[in-house]
């Protein structure tokens, strides 16, 4: 006799192995998309911190770049003219030894920019020559 189809023992054992490979992949991705999301904010603090440098090179006056909260200012030291450059999640925290200033010849103050989301942390260093750098990602 010829049987057509599959058994209902082995329909329940491909469900099985669908959800247990379903539910591996969602946990991943969701890891995946943090990280990124690390990567693209620590990009987003470096190019505030490069406008900043640039600012003061081009304007001649010295500018900064503070964390207040869960937003990113670039405020000139000057005439206390302040810009938001971008606003982070409230899961995402921003602090610093000592936040970077440029001066208006190039150089800088030095300082480390710590930014921690709820499983990776991230350093942006300046350093007093004006480089900026970050350290690699890690999870805490």
């Amino acid at each position: 006799m010829r049987r057509e189809g599959a058994s209902l023992l082995e329909l329940l054992i491909v469900l099985s192995i669908i959800g247990c490979t379903l539910t591996i992949a969602f946990f991943d991705f969701d890891e995946l998309v943090e990280r990124m999301y690390v990567d693209l904010t620590t990009n987003q603090i470096m190019e505030a911190l490069k406008h900043a440098q640039f600012l003061s090179l081009t304007k001649q006056q010295s500018y900064e770049v503070v964390g207040v909260g869960s937003q990113l200012w670039i405020r000139n030291k000057e005439n206390n003219g302040q810009v938001l450059w971008e606003s982070f999640p409230d899961d995402f925290t921003i602090e610093a030894n000592r936040w970077p200033s440029f001066s208006s010849f190039g150089f800088a103050k030095a300082g480390t920019i710590f930014m921690e989301s709820p499983h990776y942390a991230v350093q942006i260093k300046v350093s007093t020559l004006g480089s900026i750098r970050q350290t690699e990602i890690q999870q805490k």
